[in-house]
């Protein structure tokens, strides 16, 4: 649903800041597209954006409880290592972490630990993923700065074939580095808020 909304959205977007755009603004690019190519323009692109966050979804959820994980494990061994209380080691009396590792890793499900895990989410994701963002960009931007056509059912893997074929595999990772650093501080910033809102609702659910 939300794709189904957001896709002719993302096509206005795309055709706006391609590079010698010929719209001149979002009333034009939405009027001139659909007299010129009837309102299927604006959904061409919808099955690579759905083939797209089906994997970029996995990976995302996947990474950001692992990197969590990951975290947790590593303040474990720290405590243990430094004799704490209910570390590794086990027994002992406390002993407290250095202000500087406890700043880095944060307590347990603490803020830097979201942000530092939705990085890494968002950035795995969105690097991984980025062969299925060119064939949809490419579809959406069909005929805008080129007369390049690709299939005309919006077909994923023959758009990605056609790609490979005339420009070579490096074209279907291009821009790999701007989309990676949008979407990390992107998923920092989401997950952060998110944890942040949900922990706060708790709490006062809680108070109640």
């Amino acid at each position: 649903v939300s794709d189904g909304v957001m896709t002719p959205c993302d096509v206005v977007k795309q055709r706006l800041q391609v590079v010698g755009s010929p719209y001149a603004g979002v009333g034009d690019c939405i009027a001139r597209t659909l007299a010129a190519e009837g309102p299927g323009a604006f959904f061409k692109s919808l099955r690579t954006t759905l083939v797209t966050n089906i994997p970029f979804t996995a990976l995302h959820f996947g990474t950001y409880e692992a990197a969590k994980g990951a975290a947790s494990d590593a303040r474990t061994a720290w405590a243990g290592w430094r004799g704490e209380k209910g570390g590794v080691d086990g027994g002992g009396e406390p002993a407290p972490l250095h202000r500087w590792w406890s700043d880095l890793l944060g307590e347990e499900e603490g803020l830097l630990t979201q942000l530092t895990a939705g990085g890494a989410a968002g950035g795995v994701a969105a690097a991984a993923t980025t062969p299925l963002d060119v064939a949809k960009t490419r579809l959406q931007l069909e005929g805008v700065t080129s007369a390049a056509r690709y299939d005309g059912r919006g077909a994923v893997w023959p758009t990605l074939a056609r790609i490979a074929r005339e420009e070579g595999s490096a074209a279907l990772w291009a821009g790999v580095r701007p989309r990676v650093l949008f979407h990390v501080p992107a998923a920092a910033i989401c997950w952060g808020t998110y944890e942040s809102v949900k922990a706060a609702l708790r709490r006062e659910e809680e108070g109640r």
